[in-house]
């Protein structure tokens, strides 16, 4: 269980990381470069991208106030003992 939980939060760790990479940047290197680079294949990053896109509802730019909210969560719990 702890194996599948960890490569699932590889998987989005990767997708989400290229995904603002592509979204941030002008220039950006081809999806075969990411799979390359991250260990999947490039078949798999294909499909976890398209997947991601879709969770997201192709919404990859966030307001402030979401933003800080998350931001404000993430770090109440990354402060937790």
């Amino acid at each position: 269980a702890l194996l599948a939980s960890l490569a699932q939060t590889r998987w989005l760790v990767v997708s989400s990381v290229m995904l603002a990479i592509k979204f941030l940047d002008d220039n950006y290197y081809n999806n075969a470069h990411y799979a390359r680079i991250s260990g999947l294949s490039l078949k798999e990053l294909n499909t976890l991208e398209e997947w991601f896109l879709r969770l997201m509802d192709y919404r990859l730019f966030v307001q402030e106030d979401e933003y800080n909210l998350y931001r404000d969560l993430l770090t109440v719990v990354a402060c937790e003992p």
